[in-house]
This record gives structure tokens, sequence and C-alpha cells, in this order.
């Protein structure tokens, strides 16, 4: 509560995660049985959107909660976060914005989908030229909300937007309508997005140099600074996301540069073969593991790039030794 006796609401909203560990009926559902962007047909937002609901329909058999759905570290701390603000004094409330269903709870049960607001062959906007994605984006998540987004049902005293710059861009009108243009409503944690925007006023400056004091993989760092702002956030105080703006601005000017690692880059096929040939040595290697070793002999790839590849390749191990 409050100093005046009110409880004090917090609304937490969360983009969800690109990693899924999609069951059904015990058995895990492969993603060729996922709703994918990539099979809707519509040229405009609307027909897209019907489209793209006729899919999750359709896999309403398989669905389970958004909670045992998403996974990854991201979502592990996201998960954490409710619990931390009540120990702090705070009614606290997790929503997600899911690219696929909108804003949701947890709780709330989802099919197996694959949908993006990122550059992909699951991007919401289909095949839209690239100077034309951004506003495809807030269109698509304007339609798929139909009104009923963050504006509408975060009503607490406070929010905190937990984003990547992608999904921060896609979601930037309904975020500034509910800040109310009070900057103590509202705080944004988006590691590295631009503070020149409208949404510059209610950004947590943060980049990835915070990353060493937080821990974690890149990934995740929004929703661990997310974790070590609700440690530190007060409902009798009145100003303290100002404080709270202030202190990590502090951290940054002290915070060491991010380390820059001189490695070479691998073209795709280069890296299936990589990852075949350690996959016929030793058929146990995790995905993260296999990637700390390529990094380590000097060569680079993007995680999220890397994943694709090595679920491609275990998939194709694992036929032929069937």
């Amino acid at each position: 509560m409050d100093g005046r006796g009110v409880v004090a609401e917090l609304d937490i909203v969360v983009s969800c995660t690109y990693r899924k560990r999609a069951r059904s009926a015990g058995r895990g559902v492969p993603e060729a049985e996922w709703a994918r962007m990539r099979d809707v047909d519509g040229a405009s937002a609307d027909e897209r959107v019907r489209a793209w609901k006729n899919l999750l329909l359709a896999r309403a058999h398989l669905r389970a909660p958004a909670s045992a759905m998403y996974a990854g570290d991201h979502w592990t701390t996201a998960l954490e976060l409710p619990k931390l603000a009540e120990h702090q004094g705070w009614q606290a409330r997790l929503h997600v914005c899911s690219a696929g269903y909108g804003l949701i709870t947890p709780d709330e049960p989802i099919a197996p989908y694959s949908a993006t607001f990122s550059p992909s062959p699951d991007f919401v906007g289909g095949a839209c030229a690239s100077g034309e994605k951004a506003l495809a984006a807030q269109l698509w998540w304007e339609q798929i909300t139909g009104g009923s987004g963050i504006a509408s049902r975060c009503t607490g005293q406070r929010i905190i937007v937990i984003a990547s710059a992608k999904y921060l861009s896609a979601i930037e009108a309904d975020v500034l309508a509910a800040a109310s243009g009070n900057p103590e409503r509202l705080l944004v944690i988006s590691s590295g997005a631009k503070n020149s925007g409208p949404l510059g006023r209610f950004l947590l400056p943060a980049d990835a140099r915070l990353q060493a004091q937080v821990g974690g993989v890149r990934q995740a760092l929004n929703a661990r600074l997310a974790r070590d702002v609700i440690a530190h956030l007060d409902p009798n105080e009145v100003a303290s996301f100002e404080r709270i703006r202030v202190a990590f601005k502090r951290k940054l000017t002290r915070a060491a540069a991010v380390p820059h690692y001189d490695r070479i880059s691998m073209d795709d096929d280069d890296v299936r073969q990589y990852i075949a040939k350690r996959l016929a040595s030793d058929g146990q290697l995790s995905r993260s593991r296999l990637l700390r070793q390529l990094r380590d002999s000097g060569h680079a790839c993007e995680q999220k790039r890397f994943g694709n590849l090595f679920n491609e390749v275990r998939k194709r191990v694992h036929a032929q030794t069937r």
C-alpha cells in the first residue's frame, strides 16, 4: 500500500519469446504443425489477421498455458517479476505482448505458433518492402489487439514495459496512450533503444554494457534489468521512476565497454557442416554448448541463426539414424 493506505498496482508488460516448448497429449508438437505466419495469405492487415486467427483456431486442441509454452532465460526471469514486485509492496500483474495473440496473460491458453515483429519468414507484415515493415508491424498490433491492448488493460498506477526495439516500435502508440504523458506512470526497458523518439522520456538508460552487472544471455538483458529495477521500486515514493533513471544513467557512465571479439564469420553451409561433424562425434551436445565451442574456436554465428541451423541439422541426423 502507498502512504495513503491505497493498494499500489503495478502492471508489468513483457514481450514474448521466440523460444517455445510446444507439447500436446504428452508429445512434442513439431513446428510443421504450428500456426506459422509464413502460411498466411492476404494483402491488408485485417485480411491477414482473419486468416491468422483461423490458423490458431484450427489448432485449439494443441493449446497450453502461455507460461508453459514460452521458454528461455528471458521468459524464466519475466515470470519472477510479479512475485518480486509483491515482495516490495506492489499488487502486480504480468502481461505478455505476443505478435501472434496480442496482449495476453501467462495463464491464457495458446496454440503453438510462430509470428514475430522481427524480420523473418514469420514476420507479421508478410513480404512488404523493408521501408514499410515498421508501419506494417504497428498496423498488425492495432488489428490483433482489437482495441484491448496496453492502454485499456493496464490500469495500475505504474507500468513497466520490457521489450526489444522491434517489439517496442510495433506497440509504440499503445504504450504512449497508456503513459498519458506522465514519466512517473511509465518506465520502458529496451536496451539500446534510441532515446530521441516519442518514448525517449520514458526510457531506462541501458545498453549491453550493463549485461556484466545483471548476468545472463543478451536476449534476457531487458528482463534482468527489470528485475534490478523492481527490487528498488518503492510504492510509497512519488518520483521512483525518475530516481531509477538517474541511477541507471550513472551506472552506464561507470560501466566497462562491451568486449569486442574478432571472430571469423561463417556462412550457413559452413555452420551446418560444423554442427553435423560435432553431432556425429557426440550426439548429446546441446545447442548452447556447441555454439560456445564454435565461438571459442574463433568463429562467429548469431545465436538465433545458430539455433535454427542446429535444429535443422539435428532433425536430419536423427532421421538418418532411425
